[in-house]
């Protein structure tokens, strides 16, 4: 028994799953996976159209754009936070010094009014020795007063200085980056314009509802060979849920993935699309509305996809993935794990589409669930 149980503390296998050198080569693993994936993805893509290469590139750019907009922006809001307090401490400190000038200027005037030579007054005055005591040791806290009221100010002026200092730093560094945000902004609206065009040829290409069909038959068959290719590369590393609840026990409860109203509905008939029929819904949203991830879970997939545009694809365990379509940006990369309710994107028009929204699926082992019936009732 003992040595079955050394054999047992010392196999390799035993806590294979609890080393964390073994989860990170196995991490590492994943992305290069993922990456193989995202470069037959594109090479397809580029092999089959080349305007959409163009479309995946252009919203790729803005994508990145706005994601970096929105980081300037976070970055302008809290350096103004920051020079707001620094304008009022330098108030503040300014009140003080005044106080501290105006107590100092009256002792002054004192000292002036009893006259420069207030020590020899005394003893030529011959006053009481007891008396004469006293006032010397009066002159004595008068004058330690003064100096510590002088030192007080110069303190406060250094202060004062080292605030005006940083107030300045500040302002210089709020410059530059709305310098930076006008510039990014400037390259975004070109890259708007340059997806406009595109867009516009690819309505010129498709002639015909026989070429939207192929194309949207396409599109379904590329996601479904992702999907596959995602679950097998996710095979090796089963998520770490803890003592978080699985996604199979939470019917009805997920949280929504973003505010906004369904518009196309789950099963029904793709507009020019024949049989074809929505696999998930499409929330309408404005551009830039956040979204949350549904559940916890790792993301698989966090690139352009034909057809889908900027997407984001989360393993839950268990078989389930919830897929977030159209955004704007994309705020993780494949390989991160997220918690339920965490921003993972902005809400977009990306994959050619011309009205903002998200498109969002659930899957269980790559089969389409609807998404009505796992969401939590407004």
């Amino acid at each position: 028994m003992l040595a079955t149980l050394l054999l047992l503390m010392t196999s390799p296998t035993l806590f294979a799953n609890n080393d964390p050198q073994s989860k990170e080569a196995k991490l590492l693993h994943l992305k290069k996976q993922i990456r193989d994936i995202r470069a037959t993805l594109t090479k397809s893509t580029r092999q089959k159209n080349q305007l959409q290469r163009k479309l995946q590139n252009s919203e790729t750019a803005i994508g990145n754009i706005s994601h970096s907009l929105t980081k300037l922006a976070s970055q302008l809001k809290q350096q103004k936070r920051a020079l707001r307090g620094r304008q009022q401490e330098k108030k503040e400190k300014s009140h003080q010094l005044a106080q501290q000038q105006r107590l100092l200027a009256q002792q002054i005037r004192a000292s002036y009014a009893m006259g420069n030579q207030g020590y020899a007054k005394l003893f030529l005055n011959q006053e009481d020795p007891t008396a004469i005591g006293r006032t010397l040791i009066y002159y004595d806290y008068l004058n330690q007063s003064r100096v510590h009221n002088i030192k007080a100010i110069d303190q406060r002026i250094a202060t004062l200085s080292r605030i005006e200092a940083d107030i300045q730093r500040k302002q210089q560094r709020i410059a530059i980056a709305q310098q930076q945000r006008q510039k990014e902004k400037g390259a975004l609206e070109k890259q708007q314009r340059s997806r406009q065009a595109i867009l516009a040829n690819i309505q010129k290409d498709i002639k015909n509802q026989a070429q939207r069909l192929v194309q949207l038959e396409q599109t379904r068959k590329d996601l479904q060979h992702l999907l596959k290719s995602l679950s097998e590369a996710l095979a090796d590393i089963p998520p770490d849920v803890g003592n978080i609840k699985p996604f199979s026990q939470l019917k009805g409860k997920l949280l929504r993935p973003a505010i906004g109203k369904v518009n196309h509905h789950f099963g029904k008939r793709r507009k020019g699309g024949g049989n074809i029929r929505w696999q998930g819904i499409t929330i309408t949203a404005k551009t830039g509305t956040q979204v949350n991830a549904v559940h916890h879970g790792r993301v698989a997939f966090s690139d352009w996809l034909r057809g889908f545009g900027l997407l984001v694809i989360i393993d839950h365990g268990g078989g389930y993935m919830s897929l977030y379509g159209h955004n704007e940006s994309l705020y993780k990369d494949a390989g991160e794990w997220v918690g339920s309710g965490e921003i993972i994107a902005t809400v977009g028009e990306s994959g050619g589409q011309s009205n903002s929204g998200l498109y969002f699926e659930i899957r269980k082992n790559g089969k389409p669930q609807n998404p009505r019936s796992w969401l939590a009732r407004q």
